[in-house]
């Protein structure tokens, strides 16, 4: 990563327009951005490759940023690398640690290793970490990560035990991200570069889906699968999940995420600040094992 290649973002909001904040910048090709208060406003920090600020929907995400509150960019300085290493730290979460090449392993920790280049998902996010917990209540089978960013996911349900384990993003930086992230582990995840809430793509049969992908494409996987009376969806697309996690929701957007999911009842949530994920369990299915009910 060149100090050039890059620019640094610095977003500040009141609390009122935080969230909206949130779900544009979930919008943007950034690995993750960090998080802190000051005065009572929100100060955001993200970084964007320069390459990616010609792209119309980057443009179009950076005007509405612009609308919420005082954003200001600025080209990265020459400690560009030393501060992307103070960013991306490991991360526990129950039995499983996420961290970057140039960290140490822990003992008797699940190791997920993950160099995330600029697909989103460090690890470090409230939504991956409330995914990571609550994957660890579910027994293992065949899982689906849908909007796997850089892998990390995917990587921790196969250290987990879920086989076989398929993920797929709708950008190709994402897919090349967790490909190599698969590579690094010594895992394998079956990858391909999709929209997995078009109704015209074909998706593995999985006993479990991961949506860590926001409110809209997180509804639009629910009236794809969520609304399913019976234990089958249409008869290309498999078996119906037996439990979904959806997450990268805030915490005024849960009610409506839920109901683009009627076959399905909660089981679990995680809350973390203005995050929330949930586990979802087919009402058809019986409980089994993990922990849950």
């Amino acid at each position: 990563m060149s100090a050039s290649a890059y620019v640094r973002f610095t977003l500040t909001v009141d609390a009122t327009a935080y969230g909206t904040a949130a779900t544009a910048l979930a919008a943007l090709p950034t690995a993750g951005w960090q998080e802190d208060e000051v005065d009572g406003s929100h100060v955001l920090t993200f970084w964007l490759s320069a390459a990616s600020l010609g792209d119309a929907s980057v443009e179009g995400s950076l005007r509405e940023l612009q609308t919420l509150g005082r954003c200001l960019g600025t080209p990265e300085s020459d400690d560009w690398e030393r501060r992307w290493l103070d960013f991306h730290r490991s991360v526990e979460v129950g039995r499983v640690l996420v961290r970057p090449p140039w960290a140490e392993p822990r003992e008797g920790m699940l190791d997920v290793v993950v160099d995330v280049g600029m697909a989103f998902g460090t690890g470090g996010h409230e939504t991956t970490r409330q995914c990571l917990a609550l994957l660890q209540l579910v027994e293992p089978g065949a899982l689906l990560d849908a909007g796997c960013g850089s892998g990390v996911l995917a990587i921790a349900a196969v250290r987990l035990g879920f086989t076989p384990v398929a993920a797929v993003d709708i950008d190709e930086k994402a897919v090349a991200a967790a490909a190599a992230n698969a590579l690094l582990n010594g895992t394998h995840v079956d990858l391909s570069l999709a929209d997995a809430t078009a109704p015209g793509t074909p998706l593995p049969a999985a006993d479990v889906v991961v949506a860590n992908i926001a409110l809209k494409p997180v509804v639009a996987l629910g009236a794809r699968l969520g609304s399913l009376a019976g234990a089958t969806r249409a008869a290309d697309d498999g078996p119906a999940p037996r439990e979904v996690i959806i997450a990268g929701l805030l915490v005024h957007q849960v009610e409506e995420a839920l109901s683009a999911w009627p076959a399905f009842a909660e089981r679990e949530r995680q809350t973390d600040g203005e995050w929330v994920a949930v586990l979802l369990r087919r009402r058809e299915a019986r409980a089994s094992g993990g922990g849950v009910a």
